[in-house]
């Protein structure tokens, strides 16, 4: 999901704004991005790409891009994540380190039938009072993990990427 700027305080902000500045993204840190990461978007052309395995905390970090990932509860007691390295990248720049080409995996549609029915059990469960909060469901399988390539296509297409030439 994109997400547009940041709710941070105003010292959060200017430290971010001056690091925004100054980083520019390598090719090596957009694979490792990829392998593990997160992004936001900090305005429309400037997004904050972090990787890395994430610290977790209770708060979120003022020296630092903190990114707030609660669960579906709200039960996870430190819902923040705070990568060892973050650079600023514009989308452009970002379509160009991800590179492009025709997807190669074989993905299985879902069953539609089992949706309609667990879709009709979630309905009845909230008229009777047994359900507060649902979040429906379809999705196709393929089997494997993505590849760092199959996630950088991933990206492009969630943010809507130009499909550009790879920079070496």
């Amino acid at each position: 999901m994109r997400h547009t700027g940041m709710n941070a305080a105003p010292k959060v902000a200017a430290a971010l704004r001056q690091f925004v500045e100054i980083s520019a993204p390598r090719a090596a840190q957009i694979s490792a991005f990829l392998e593990c990461g997160a992004i936001i978007a900090w305005s429309d052309d400037c997004w904050i790409i972090a990787r890395g395995r994430p610290e977790h905390s209770e708060r979120p970090d003022p020296e630092r891009a903190s990114f707030f990932t609660p669960d579906f509860f709200l039960r996870d007691e430190k819902p923040w994540r705070i990568y060892p390295d973050t650079v600023a990248v514009s989308p452009d720049s970002l379509a160009q380190l991800l590179g492009g080409g025709a997807p190669e995996r074989h993905w299985e549609a879902f069953d539609e039938d089992a949706f309609a029915g667990a879709f009709g059990k979630i309905t009845e469960a909230f008229r009777a009072g047994r359900l507060q909060k649902a979040v429906p469901a379809v999705f196709q399988t393929s089997r494997g993990a993505l590849t760092a390539t199959e996630r950088g296509r991933a990206v492009r297409v969630q943010f809507n990427l130009p499909v550009k030439f790879k920079l070496e």
